[in-house]
C-alpha cells in the first residue's frame, strides 16, 4: 500500500472519529429573575397582579420577569404548584413553555405570562426556567411569586363622558360583592394602560365593612402623603378633554398579603 493511500486512510479515520465525538453539551442560560411585585399601595403596578388590572377582561395572573441577555435563548418555561410545607412551595410542575414571539398574536412580550387556569380562593406559587435554542436549561429561578385571588368586585362610578364639577370633587363608587371585610386600595391612571408612577393621578385606602363603598376625592388639592397605610392621594389635577380610568383592589387580609380580589378597570372623560 503505496503511503499516499495510508495518509488517505489515516484522514478519513479521524474525521469519523470526529463525528463520532459526542457533541459538547450547550451552555445554558442564566437563570430568569421576576420582577419584584409592587406594594399593593403603590403607584406603579410591577411584578405578579390579578391580571383583570390590565388586561381587562382577561382574569386570572399576570407573571412579570426581566429579560435574559443571552443571544441563544430559545424562552422561558413557567412551573406552577399549589402546595407548600411551613410556607415552602413544593412539587412543581410545569405549566407553560413559552417559546420566544409565541405570544406576539395576543400582544404579549415575552417576558409576560397570564395565567388564566387558576381558582379564586387557591394560593399558587411560581418559578421559572429559561432555556437556550439548542434547549439547555437554566435553573430554577431563585425567587418564587406567589398570589391568591378572590371573587372580584365592580367598580361602577364615574364612567363614561361626564362634566368635571366646580370643585373639581368626584365621588368613586363600588361593590365589593361581600368581601364586606378588610381593605380596599382605589387608583386612577391616565388611560394609557402604562401603570408608571408618573401617570397615576390618585390613590385611596381604607378600610371596608360593606359590600358597596364609595369615596369622595377633590382633585384641587394635591397631596401626596397621608400618614400611616390610610388615606388619599392626589398627585395632579383632572384635566378636561382626557380620558382615565380606575379600579378598586380588596384586600381581604390586609396589605402585603399577597391576596386580593380587583374590580373591573372603569374608564370616564372629562368633556372639555
Amino acid at each position: 500500500m503505496n503511503s499516499k493511500l495510508i495518509l488517505i486512510l489515516l484522514a478519513l479515520i479521524a474525521v469519523f472519529a470526529s463525528a463520532c465525538k459526542e457533541e459538547p453539551q450547550a451552555t445554558p442560560p442564566s437563570v430568569p429573575r421576576f420582577v419584584p411585585k409592587s406594594a399593593d399601595t403603590a403607584r406603579a403596578i410591577r411584578g405578579i397582579q390579578p391580571s383583570l388590572i390590565r388586561e381587562s377582561p382577561r382574569s386570572g395572573l399576570r407573571l412579570e420577569w426581566f429579560q435574559n441577555p443571552e443571544r441563544n435563548l430559545g424562552g422561558y418555561e413557567v412551573w406552577r404548584t399549589e402546595q407548600a410545607i411551613n410556607g415552602v412551595p413544593v412539587n412543581f410542575s410545569l405549566r407553560q413553555k413559552l417559546p420566544l414571539g409565541s405570544q406576539a398574536a395576543q400582544n404579549l412580550p415575552d417576558t409576560v405570562f397570564i395565567d388564566e387556569n387558576v381558582r379564586n380562593g387557591t394560593m399558587f406559587y411560581y418559578k421559572m426556567i429559561a432555556y437556550s435554542r439548542l434547549d439547555a436549561a437554566s435553573d430554577f429561578s431563585e425567587a418564587f411569586q406567589q398570589y391568591e385571588l378572590r371573587v372580584p368586585g365592580t367598580a361602577d362610578a364615574p364612567r363614561g363622558d361626564i362634566q368635571l364639577p366646580s370643585d373639581s370633587v368626584l365621588t368613586f363608587r363600588w361593590l365589593d360583592n361581600n368581601q364586606s371585610q378588610g381593605f380596599y386600595c382605589m387608583k386612577v391612571y391616565v388611560d394609557d394602560l402604562d401603570f408608571r408612577e408618573e401617570n397615576c393621578v390618585a390613590v385611596a385606602t381604607g378600610q371596608t365593612f360593606f359590600a358597596s363603598d364609595s369615596v369622595r376625592i377633590n382633585f384641587s388639592r394635591i397631596q401626596t402623603t397621608f400618614p400611616g397605610t390610610i388615606g388619599t392621594k392626589v398627585f395632579r389635577p383632572l384635566e378636561r378633554g382626557r380620558r382615565y380610568f380606575w379600579f378598586v383592589m380588596f384586600h381581604p387580609l390586609g396589605f402585603e398579603a399577597n391576596v386580593g380580589a380587583p374590580s373591573n378597570r372603569q374608564t370616564f372623560f372629562i368633556n372639555p
